[in-house]
């Protein structure tokens, strides 16, 4: 500068009148008013995941030192002075919630003073700072990233609608459930952690979590039931009557063979129970139904027409016993031209024969009747056991059927209720 601009400075700055370290105040009791603003250039950077954020721009700062001011005539008209801002006293300003190592985010730059002691001091800063923000509308407001939530949501829902039978009923829920758990992690990565709220996104996500856990649960069960049988497990009545029934109903179910109408579930239980017959009772009625007739020809071709396999030995003692009862008859049809002592000895041994020839057919009848009454009790177990596997395959069905509509209900509701909140 000239002369005068150094004749200045050098007025200023004596070391007996001027003191950078001294507040610019005439009386300790008064407050130095000080103005800054701040204008914003560029937002540099913005950390989500660790809550921080980089700007830069210009701080504007102004205030009056009494201690710098001038009478422009006496130094040769001089209204401005540019010095540096370490040479003279200047506001403390900090950025308590700086993210960054280097507290002073303002770059040391000449100060313009005026002759009345009014200083401009423009800085430009680059400030790193922590920016905590509410996550509770997360990622509405602040990010925009493509989740598939709610296809995943209805993959629990398809999971139910597969049938039991199918083997990869409780694989597509595994899957499911794999699926959530890895964009939960997904999510976990881009969200920041935060205490104070918890993001919309993230409550969904619980909630799918969730549903898709009970949903392998209730697979499980539903699998457990539909391959049960009598031989494991006997059902009970209450089973059958609120799950068959009144649940069946309920659920609009289906049933061949069937009537699942209300009034057909009143009436069938409300109806008496009738008592089965027991095997020995049947039994000793047929028994008691046998001819005193030999009917071995009906008989065999009876059980030879239905199918049963009659042995070598039945089919001879049959023959036996056919020339016996032919002699026997023809003997008895012969006029009797003996005396009565021949004709009485011939009696005798007829009774003798028929009493024999009857023992023997009553022994095979019996024999015959055991066998049938063995082959009739295990084909009605069979199909007792065929039914009561066929009741806990539907007692599977609605089982599956009801945990179907609990799930599309609830999800329905808290996704209605989650994004509404939004």
């Amino acid at each position: 500068g000239g002369p005068d601009q150094l004749r200045l400075l050098e007025y200023l700055f004596n070391n007996t009148r001027y003191k950078p370290i001294s507040r610019p105040v005439q009386n300790d009791s008064q407050t130095l008013p000080v103005t800054i603003n701040l204008a914003l250039q560029q937002i540099i950077n913005f950390d989500g995941k660790n809550e921080a954020i980089v700007i830069s721009g210009w701080m504007t700062i102004m205030w009056n030192d009494y201690g710098l001011g001038w009478k422009p005539e006496e130094f040769g008209n001089i209204e401005t002075l540019r010095i540096p801002s370490t040479q003279i006293w200047t506001p403390d300003i900090f950025l308590y919630n700086t993210a960054d190592e280097n507290f002073d985010a303002a770059v040391k730059v000449n100060a313009v003073v005026r002759y009345s002691g009014d200083i401009l001091y423009v800085p430009p800063v680059l400030f790193k700072s922590s920016c905590p923000f509410n996550i509770a509308a997360f990622p509405f407001v602040t990010i925009k990233k493509k989740l598939p939530c709610f296809l995943i949501s209805c993959m629990t829902l398809l999971g139910l609608v597969l049938p039991p039978d199918s083997g990869d009923k409780i694989n597509l829920q595994i899957t499911t459930l794999l699926t959530v758990v890895m964009f939960s992690l997904l999510l976990s990565e881009i969200m920041p952690p935060s205490s104070h709220a918890i993001p919309i996104i993230t409550v969904y996500f619980m909630c799918v979590m969730i549903m898709s856990v009970v949903s392998v649960i209730a697979s499980v069960l539903v699998l457990s039931l539909h391959f049960r049988n009598s031989k494991n497990s006997a059902m009970s009545v209450w089973i059958r009557k609120y799950i068959c029934n009144y649940l069946a109903w309920l659920l609009c179910m289906k049933r061949p063979n069937h009537d699942l109408s209300w009034c057909a579930i009143r009436r069938r239980l409300t109806s008496p129970k009738q008592e089965s017959h027991n095997i020995n009772q049947l039994i000793a009625d047929d028994y008691s139904k046998i001819p005193s007739e030999p009917l071995f020809k009906n008989t065999f071709e009876l059980l030879s027409t239905n199918g049963l396999n009659i042995d070598s030995e039945s089919l001879e003692f049959q023959a036996n016993l056919e020339k016996q009862r032919s002699v026997s008859l023809l003997e008895f049809a012969v006029p009797s031209t003996t005396t009565s002592h021949r004709s009485y000895h011939h009696q005798n041994t007829l009774k003798e024969l028929n009493r024999s020839n009857m023992e023997m057919i009553h022994a095979e009848l019996r024999t015959i009747i055991s066998q049938l009454a063995i082959l009739t009790s295990h084909f009605r177990q069979q199909e007792k056991d065929d039914d009561e596997s066929q009741e806990w395959k539907f007692v599977a069905r609605v089982i599956d059927r009801l945990c179907l509509v609990v799930f599309a209900v609830s999800m329905t509701l808290f996704t209605t209720l989650i994004f509404l909140n939004a």
